[in-house]
């Protein structure tokens, strides 16, 4: 596959994930991670629940039976990963129209 396809295939997956969002809210990019990172992500988010004594949400918005972490990249490089993932970051600049600042 020349260069021409693989960035017409890449931007055709982008396209396909932004309309998933528009859509659904989400969208879910396959095989970003491996099992191996899924179980230390798992890990490290029950570590900083533990550690942040993070509760279910109070209200409607935070929704009474979820637990939310604010700001993950701030808490290390597996979050940080994520975000600048070869199959993530071309999507995060097409929904956000430009260059994030992923700090």
């Amino acid at each position: 596959m020349n260069e021409y396809a693989r960035d017409k295939a890449g931007d055709d997956q982008v396209a396909k994930h932004v309309a998933e969002i528009a859509i659904n809210g989400f969208t879910i990019i396959p095989n970003v991670f491996n099992p191996g990172r899924a179980s230390a992500l798992r890990d490290k988010l029950d570590q900083l629940e533990s550690e942040l004594r993070i509760e279910s949400g109070k209200n409607r918005f935070e929704g009474t039976s979820t637990r939310r972490i604010y700001n993950l990249l701030a808490h290390g490089g597996l979050f940080e990963q994520i975000a600048v993932d070869p199959k993530v970051l071309p999507l995060v600049e097409r929904v956000l129209e430009g260059e994030p600042q992923v700090s």
